[in-house]
């Protein structure tokens, strides 16, 4: 007899489901209810657990938020960090100064204090609910650290360790020759040497920035051992002295031929290791890269644009394209060294054709009858070499034609910014020493074609301010733009159906660029600049030299205050069409830096740095009507992040109970 089943108790397991169920609706509820509570009570507010960095901005509005977080980036900005060695203190300053004498400082780090304080009000108000809601939850329960936003350039921040640690260390020499009487070849012995680790303080430097701390960074240096010995480098003397006996060392580069005596090429000459460990005769690419550089200028030609100019309202061709030469820099030290490892004393090196931007195209009938564009800066009390060089630069500019749709660089339309194309040397201090550095005013020419730019309503690729404000481009504040070799740069594309005819000159103390082509019925606009965040000027510099008599003194950098400022560019099109962009400059405030001339052995080998007062007649002044961010509570608000990559961040905040938002993220940005 088969065991009857025991029937199940359908009503218990039902009355478990209910409870789950119940159980589940009873969380939710309460979780919905504080979130709720939540929201209200954070209303305009970032929740309570948040921080940028190690800096919290949790229960702040975002004006409060903001202005922490730029002053905490401020203090690291202006004043940089600290590196300890030992019981010394070393200074790392994140602005350096410039190294090519058109009057623009370089910045290391950049920290976008707007787009992180949106980051922080942002936090737990966009996405789907359940997201949002889980990242309120959390923010108010465990700590939320957001890294704060900012770019870094590691070229720079490089250049800027190498300023201040290269004193301390003695690196490591590798083995290498030199020429004694007779012409025969003696070994220089290696040396052991001590340099720091740039990648630990490296890692180091970021993970500061990253937490907004300037806690003291501490380093130590480490051995530096040469990759080869003495008796590697006895193993390729004979190659050596080989090359020696063949006499000069020839290139061959493009058209023209260069001889380097065996004085100067055995300085190159180093034994080198393969992944194998076998020893070959080399050369030392810092040495031999000096020299190529030395050359370059000999052996480059730049290419000369089509120029145009307007008679008789029609455009006539004044001179013709031409391709120039590139001389490459890379492919010519790998041919040495290819010419060295095989005993050669003739060397083939690399010269590339560079076309011009613009070639001469039919010109007899482009349309271009009318002005589009007008911009105009005033360079009164500039030096006579600065004004000689706005001057290259107006006159490389003049004429270009610039097709529909083409992107134009003006860092390739004027450069190089060496002797090639005219430019002149002035006489400036770095490092305790009197150097002659090229340029010097080609920072008007960038200013003056970005606001050419604004005022026929063309398309703003990428544009970046100057580090510090400068007299020459006030009023109004934050119209500036600065062009370095290579990047920064300022960059257009021209939209309009017709060519663009770039006409320049000079009146006077006034320099004024034109656009000449065809309207098309745009209307371009920009707003009074904002400008806030008005910071004083550090104290001055005073830095002892030999170089100067004693007593004499020579002020290299002038006190600035630092500030922000905006504007909105806006362009409407004929059909209705709206385009904006708002442009966001910060300006650090700048110190004086004077040099004072003292006896030989009076000052260190780095000068003596002593700070002084400040005595510029700079005023704090805001010049807008309101100098703070604008943050709105209302009862429904929305969180608006525009990130663009080239012009900063778009921040505009206004936050209650329903909240909305939208991220939007460009590479590049268009007005």
């Amino acid at each position: 007899m088969a065991r009857q089943k025991k029937p199940r108790d359908v009503s218990a397991s039902g009355r478990s489901r209910k409870i789950m169920i119940g159980l589940v609706i009873g969380v939710l509820a309460v979780l919905v209810v504080a979130d709720g509570v939540i929201a209200k009570v954070y209303s305009g507010k970032i929740y309570s657990g948040v921080s940028v960095g190690d800096e919290r901005v949790g229960s702040l509005s975002y004006d409060e938020a903001l202005k922490r977080v730029s002053e905490r980036m401020g203090v690291i900005e202006n004043e940089g960090l600290t590196l300890q060695y030992g019981k010394e203190k070393i200074l790392l300053e994140f602005t350096l100064a410039d190294t090519s004498g058109l009057g623009l400082a370089i910045d290391v780090i950049e920290y976008d204090a707007a787009g992180s304080a949106v980051a922080a009000m942002a936090l737990g108000r966009q996405g789907p609910w359940i997201r949002s809601a889980f990242e309120r939850l959390r923010s108010v329960v465990f700590p939320t650290r957001l890294q704060p936003k900012f770019e870094l350039n590691q070229d720079y921040l490089a250049r800027a360790l190498t300023a201040v640690l290269k004193k301390y260390e003695r690196p490591a020499r590798e083995p290498g020759f030199e020429l004694r009487a007779q012409g025969s070849v003696a070994v220089t012995p290696p040396k052991s040497g001590e340099v720091f680790d740039r990648a630990v303080i490296t890692a180091a430097v970021r993970d500061r920035l990253t937490r907004l701390k300037d806690d003291p960074i501490a380093i130590a240096l480490q051995k530096d051992e040469p990759t080869a010995t003495a008796a590697d480098a006895e193993r390729v003397k004979p190659g050596v002295e080989a090359l020696v006996k063949d006499g000069i060392l020839t290139l061959h580069i493009g058209e023209k031929t260069l001889t380097v005596k065996p004085t100067t090429y055995i300085e190159w000459l180093r034994p080198v290791k393969d992944r194998r460990g076998k020893v070959t005769l080399g050369v030392g690419e810092e040495t031999v890269m000096s020299y190529l550089k030395e050359v370059e200028p000999e052996v480059t030609t730049p290419p000369k644009e089509a120029k145009f100019s307007l008679k008789n309202g029609k455009v006539a061709e004044f001179q013709v394209s031409r391709a120039g030469t590139e001389f490459d820099l890379a492919a010519g030290l790998e041919a040495i060294a290819k010419a060295v490892r095989e005993g050669s004393s003739e060397v083939t090196l690399t010269v590339k054709t560079v076309q011009p931007q613009a070639a001469g195209d039919n010109v007899s009938n482009l349309g271009i009858v009318e002005l589009v564009g007008v911009g105009r800066t005033n360079f009164s009390g500039s030096p006579t070499n600065r004004r000689y060089n706005i001057k290259i630069g107006t006159d490389l500019l003049n004429g270009l034609l610039i097709k529909p749709g083409e992107e134009f660089s003006l860092i390739k339309a004027v450069g190089p910014v060496d002797a090639t194309l005219g430019y002149k040397q002035e006489l400036v201090i770095k490092e305790d020493r009197t150097i002659p550095e090229f340029g010097g005013g080609l920072c008007q020419i960038g200013t003056t074609f970005f606001r050419l730019l604004l005022d026929a309503g063309l398309p703003i690729l990428e544009r970046k301010n100057h580090s510090y404000r400068v007299r020459y481009y006030e009023p109004p504040v934050g119209m500036d733009a600065t062009i370095y070799e290579p990047k920064p740069d300022l960059r257009f594309k021209n939209d309009y159906a017709s060519y663009l005819l770039l006409q320049t000159r000079i009146e006077g103390d006034d320099l004024i660029f034109e656009f000449w082509g065809k309207k098309d019925g745009r209307k371009a606009a920009t707003t009074t600049p904002r400008v806030f965040n008005v910071v004083a000027a550090p104290p001055q510099l005073t830095i002892e030299t030999t170089d100067l008599k004693p007593g004499e003194t020579k002020c290299t950098e002038k006190a600035h205050v630092g500030s922000d400022a905006e504007f909105t560019y806006t362009v409407t099109y004929p059909d209705g069409e709206r385009k904006e962009q708002v442009f966001k400059s910060h300006y650090k405030p700048w110190r004086a830096v004077c040099y004072v001339g003292v006896k030989s052995g009076e000052a260190g080998s780095a000068g003596e740095i002593r700070p002084k007062e400040n005595g510029t007649d700079e005023k704090k002044n805001d010049t807008s009507a309101n100098g703070n961010q604008n943050a709105n509570a209302n009862e429904n608000a929305n969180v608006n992040v525009n990130t663009n990559t080239d012009t900063g961040v778009n921040a505009n905040v206004n936050a209650n109970t329903n909240v909305n938002a939208t991220v939007n993220s460009n590479t590049n940005s268009s007005p």
